[in-house]
């Protein structure tokens, strides 16, 4: 199995430090899991039952449409690269990197775009719900998210 991860048994040095960088990344993400819920307590408890309500379903929002801007180029990522990467194909690697944040890059904008005409739309017929302001946001927030994931494959955090 670690012949088809590139990893080698001989040396251990290799191994040890693959699975520190595993318990590492495992450790940053639990500790921000507990932070997020931590944050989400307090806010639970500052906020009345209305505000907080909008605020979750705001949240939900951004989570939902943020994953699918990014239209599984962040997973095809992890895939392709390490690969492209491992064939020493590095034109192919940059291509799907370029790729793949222009793609992810105009799918947040067409969102932007589309959750600002709700929002003005909404607001046009005198409806007024907080939670439409959300959408333009989420195209924004697609960027990072991809960065975020472009880290990955390269072993960076």
């Amino acid at each position: 199995m670690t012949a088809a991860v590139g990893l080698s048994l001989a040396n251990g040095e290799t191994l040890a430090g693959a699975q520190r960088a595993a318990l590492t990344v495992f450790a940053i993400r639990i500790g921000g899991a507990a932070l997020a819920y931590g944050t989400q307590v307090l806010l639970a408890r500052f906020m009345g039952q209305a505000e907080y309500g909008v605020f979750a379903l705001a949240w939900v929002w951004i989570a939902i449409l943020g994953h699918g801007c990014l239209l599984g180029v962040a997973q095809s990522v992890c895939r392709f690269v390490p690969h492209y990467r491992a064939r020493g194909d590095l034109d192919l690697a940059r291509g799907f990197l370029r790729g793949g944040a222009l793609h992810a890059l105009t799918s947040g904008a067409v969102t932007a775009a589309l959750g600002a005409a709700v929002v003005s739309a909404a607001y046009a017929i005198q409806f007024r719900p907080e939670s439409f302001l959300v959408l333009p946001v989420v195209g924004v927030l697609v960027w990072p998210r991809l960065r975020g994931e472009l880290r990955r494959p390269r072993g960076w955090w």
